[in-house]
């Protein structure tokens, strides 16, 4: 195919997947809110629309039609399982191919799931790490094939519809027979599971240029992912309350996932692909002042105000808040200056070594007179700094000059 028929097929599967997500989020169930069934589909349709963009950019790697794969299939699973909830189960008999969805909704959404560990294998070039990897796509490849097979024709209730609806191809013999075939299934494709999310950690040990700074920006992207479920989990922990667990519950962690296919987008396309470590420098110092000036209010509200508060016999201190707030505003810029550099010593040490080294000579600079000695000190602060091969310096003389 020319570049514009895979253009048009690229988008046109995104246009699919759009219309998919939309008709799921017109037929809301009693089983899931619809705050959270748009908020998953916007990450779906998210995905998919940045595979449509590396597959019409980059169309010899594969990790633009996986991901639109994964939209397509998982958009397509919700869909089926909405319309035949809404048909079988709210509304009987009011809208027709009810069966035949929901036999699709049962196993559909597997072998999308199996294709996010696919991802991880081929990112970002679109090959596998080495040939000793080809056991994980070939166990998974094959564990995931038992499953949907083993789902699709078990006998019993359809998973997902609230128990009220039957397998109508639902084989009692077949689901004897492949039900301990299945359960060793599930755990070989787990394995493949965490062997595929090991994967780019693998690569990042021994990646070099613009492979490693690619798998930098899926590194942070998944920071991004992790540290809203584990800091919503926490949370909930705490409060319980029904319109936060509707919203936030999802909105903070579907935020974080969304992260991820914008990186994986910027990582293929190479846009911006070496802002990365700046990126990662800034989340490094803001996060970590973050978490100190928000010790130091904690300690000066709760603490001290809780010893003002026994003294004085007063609930409420305003002088507290207000004293530990400016108490936080002064030590920002101090506090800021501290934690990058002890950023940059720790995790960007070359960079620290080169501004010392360079630091040190520029105040040497404005006391040495002496030509040659100034000569031979440039010469070691190239070489020390930017470590090039071979190191010249070329002075032009009077004569030349005039």
């Amino acid at each position: 195919m020319n570049a514009r028929t895979i253009t048009r097929l690229a988008w046109l599967l995104w246009l699919l997947c759009l219309v998919f997500g939309i008709l799921a989020a017109v037929m809301p169930t009693r089983d899931y809110p619809l705050v959270a069934i748009a908020l998953v589909g916007l990450w779906l349709e998210m995905t998919s629309a940045v595979g449509a963009l590396i597959a019409s950019r980059r169309p010899q790697n594969p990790i633009g039609w996986i991901m639109l794969a994964i939209g397509l299939i998982l958009l397509g699973g919700s869909f089926a399982r909405q319309y035949a909830t809404y048909a079988l189960v709210l509304h009987p008999g009011l809208l027709p191919m009810g069966q035949p969805l929901a036999w699709v909704s049962s196993w559909l959404p597997i072998p999308g799931f199996a294709l996010l560990a696919l991802l991880l294998l081929l990112f970002p070039t679109g090959r596998l790490p080495s040939r000793r990897w080809r056991w994980v796509v070939g166990g998974g490849i094959g564990g995931t094939a038992v499953i949907v097979i083993a789902t699709a024709f078990r006998a019993g209730p359809i998973m997902g519809l609230g128990g009220e609806v039957p397998n109508p191809l639902g084989l009692k013999g077949v689901t004897v027979l492949l039900t301990p075939v299945a359960d060793a299934a599930v755990a070989l494709t787990a394995a493949c599971g965490l062997a595929a999310i090991a994967a780019p950690f693998w690569r990042m040990h021994r990646a070099t240029g613009d492979e490693r700074q690619q798998i930098k920006w899926f590194a942070l992207s998944a920071a991004f992912a992790a540290i809203p479920w584990v800091a919503g989990s926490l949370f909930f922990e705490l409060i319980s309350n029904p319109f936060l667990d509707a919203w936030l519950g999802f909105l903070v962690p579907v935020a974080g996932l969304s992260a991820m296919p914008v990186a994986i987008g910027i990582a293929i396309l190479r846009y911006r692909l070496y802002d990365i470590d700046v990126i990662i420098n800034r989340a490094l110092v803001y996060g970590a002042l973050t978490a100190v000036l928000a010790l130091v209010y904690i300690a000066g509200v709760v603490g001290v105000g809780g010893v003002v508060r026994d003294v004085t016999g007063q609930e409420d201190n305003n002088l507290v808040v207000a004293g530990t707030t400016l108490s936080v505003a002064a030590i920002f810029r101090p506090a800021r200056s501290r934690i990058q550099r002890f950023i940059d010593r720790r995790f960007y040490r070359r960079k620290y070594d080169a501004a010392k080294v360079i630091e040190g000579f520029s105040a040497r600079l404005r006391e040495q007179v002496d030509l040659e000695t100034l000569n031979t000190e440039l010469l070691d602060v190239v070489s020390e700094t930017m470590q090039p091969a071979h190191v010249s310096l070329w002075l032009m003389g009077p004569e030349a000059s005039s």
